[in-house]
C-alpha cells in the first residue's frame, strides 16, 4: 500500500490473516481492507476459512463492473488452487480503459501477480496437471495453467520473469512474476 498510495485515489486490501489486516490498517494506506474478520464482508466467511478466494471473490463480486484499474497479488495465489474463478472475477472489475497514472501506461488496467511454478512433466504416461498442492500446504502453478487463463478471460501477457518468491528453510522457491494487461 505504501509503495502504491501516491498513485492511486481509492486502494482496497484483501488478506486472510487478521494480524496482516491490522498491520496494514496501521499503516493507514488502505481506503478499504477486508479479510475473515474484517467487516462489512466478514459475515460471508466462515472463521474456519482457509482459502483466500473465500476472502476475495467476496470481496471483487461487491465491486462494481469495471471499477478497478490494478490488481495486485504478491505472493497470494499460492494459497488458491483453481484460479479460474478469480480471473473472472478480477477481469470483470478492471476497467477497459484504465487510468493509471504513468507517462508510459495510460491505456488499460493491469493484474500483477506472483506464483510458486509447477513444472508439470509432459509425458504420454502421465495426466496433465496444471496446478498442485505441496507439502508446505501452498499451490504451485504452471505457467501453461497462466497463459491458458490469461487467453481465456482477455488479458495479454504484458511480462514474465522468473523470481524466487521467499525461501524456506533458506532454500529459495522458484516463482514466476506476471503483468497482464487487460484487453
Amino acid at each position: 500500500g505504501r509503495l502504491f498510495k501516491m498513485f492511486v485515489q481509492h486502494i482496497v486490501g484483501v488478506d486472510l490473516s487478521p494480524l496482516m489486516i491490522e498491520k496494514s490498517r496501521a499503516t493507514q494506506c488502505y481506503d478499504a481492507l477486508y479479510g475473515a474478520y474484517a467487516p462489512p464482508f466478514s459475515a460471508l466467511f466462515s472463521w474456519k476459512s482457509k482459502n483466500l478466494a473465500d476472502e476475495l471473490l467476496p470481496v471483487l463480486h461487491a465491486l462494481p463492473d469495471a471499477s478497478i484499474d490494478l490488481v495486485l497479488s504478491a505472493d497470494v495465489w499460492i494459497y488458491v488452487g483453481a484460479l479460474e474463478l478469480v480471473f473472472q472475477a478480477c477481469r470483470r472489475v478492471m476497467k477497459p480503459d484504465g487510468n493509471i497514472s504513468s507517462s508510459s501506461v495510460t491505456s488499460s488496467s493491469f493484474m500483477a501477480f506472483s506464483i510458486e511454478e509447477f513444472h508439470d512433466p509432459i509425458s504420454p504416461d502421465e495426466p496433465h496437471l496444471e496446478y498442485q498442492l505441496v507439502h508446505s500446504g501452498r499451490f504451485q502453478h504452471s505457467r501453461r495453467y497462466i497463459e491458458r487463463l490469461a487467453s481465456e478471460y482477455s488479458f495479454r501477457v504484458i511480462a514474465v520473469e522468473s523470481i524466487v518468491v521467499r525461501h524456506e528453510s533458506v532454500e529459495p522457491i522458484p516463482g514466476v512474476l506476471y503483468v497482464l494487461q487487460a484487453v
